[in-house]
């Protein structure tokens, strides 16, 4: 009798130290999935604002690209207009000798 009281004790004993055991096992278990949640949230939120960066990031390239070409495009006026402006002084300095010539062949007697 001493021995099944013995054995009883015993497997109770071990009975209870297994659900204390489970207890804790789930209590770890329920930590590290609120820690895994935790982290998972973290990183999705981490993504969204690299995501944002990077769409900032792409608007801006896109407004610095439109900015350079319409800069091109006014340098490129501007440069046929100086062009224009040079052809046309260039215009201008040929008729003032054109009349100075003129000027000199209709009265030989005035030399400039």
């Amino acid at each position: 009798m001493k021995a099944i009281l013995q054995v009883r004790f015993k497997t109770e004993t071990q009975n209870q130290k297994t659900v204390a055991e489970k207890a804790e096992l789930e209590n770890q278990i329920a930590r590290l999935e609120k820690e895994r949640q935790t982290i998972e949230d973290l990183a999705d939120a981490r993504v969204q604002e690299y995501q944002a960066s990077l769409s900032q990031s792409q608007a801006r390239m896109k407004q610095e690209a439109e900015k350079r070409k319409r800069l091109e495009e006014e340098l490129k006026r501007v440069r046929l207009e100086k062009e224009e402006a040079a052809h046309q002084q260039a215009k201008v300095a040929t008729l003032q000798e054109q009349m100075r010539q003129e000027a000199r062949r209709e009265r030989p007697w005035k030399r400039n």
